[in-house]
C-alpha cells in the first residue's frame, strides 16, 4: 500500500515514464493509460470486482491525479465509521494486483467474481490467523523457564 501511495509500483504507466517503450494500456481492461489510480479506482474489471464486493457505492470517483489522493480521499469519506470496508478494500487491492499479475506474467484470468471470492477469502484467513495468534500467545509463570540468560526451546504452546 505504501508503494501504491507513493507511487512507485512497477506498473506500466511508470515504466514507461522510467524506460521508456513500454505500452502502457491497462493489462485488465485493454484501455486507458495503466496507472495506479486507473488500476484500482477505474478499471472497467476493477469496477466490476468492487461491484461484486458491494463496495462501488462507498469508493470515491476516480477523478484524483494519484493513488494517494484517492486513498486519502476513501479514509475521509470513510471517517473512521466503516474500518471493515476499509479492511475489505486493501485486501482486494491485493487481490486485484495478484490477478493483475497472473495475467501479465502467466497469461492466466481471473474472473472478476474470481477476484472478489479471493479477497474475501484472504481477509477471513488473515482475520481468523490474528485471532489464533493472539489466543495462543501466553508469558511463562514461572521462573523455572529461565537459565541464567541462556536460550532454551520454549514449552509446548508457549512462543519466545
Amino acid at each position: 500500500m505504501w508503494r501504491l501511495v507513493h507511487d512507485s509500483v512497477a506498473i506500466r504507466d511508470n515504466l514507461r515514464i522510467r524506460i521508456g517503450g513500454v505500452d502502457n494500456s491497462c493489462s485488465l481492461c485493454g484501455f486507458e493509460a495503466k496507472t495506479g489510480v486507473h488500476l484500482f479506482t477505474s478499471c472497467r474489471y476493477t469496477l466490476k470486482v468492487w461491484d461484486e464486493l458491494s463496495l462501488v457505492q462507498i469508493l470515491p470517483s476516480s477523478q484524483s491525479d494519484t493513488f494517494g489522493q484517492w486513498w486519502y480521499q476513501l479514509c475521509q469519506s470513510l471517517n473512521g465509521t466503516a474500518l471493515v470496508s476499509l479492511d475489505l478494500i486493501g485486501h482486494g487491492i491485493w487481490c486485484i494486483w495478484k490477478a493483475r499479475n497472473d495475467k501479465v506474467f502467466n497469461n492466466l484470468i481471473w474472473s472478476e467474481f474470481e477476484v472478489a471470492s479471493e479477497t474475501i477469502q484472504d481477509r477471513d484467513e488473515f482475520r481468523n490467523d490474528n485471532e489464533t495468534s493472539r489466543n495462543i500467545v501466553r508469558l511463562p509463570t514461572n521462573s523455572s523457564r529461565l537459565c541464567n540468560g541462556c536460550w532454551q526451546v520454549p514449552a509446548p504452546g508457549y512462543l519466545k
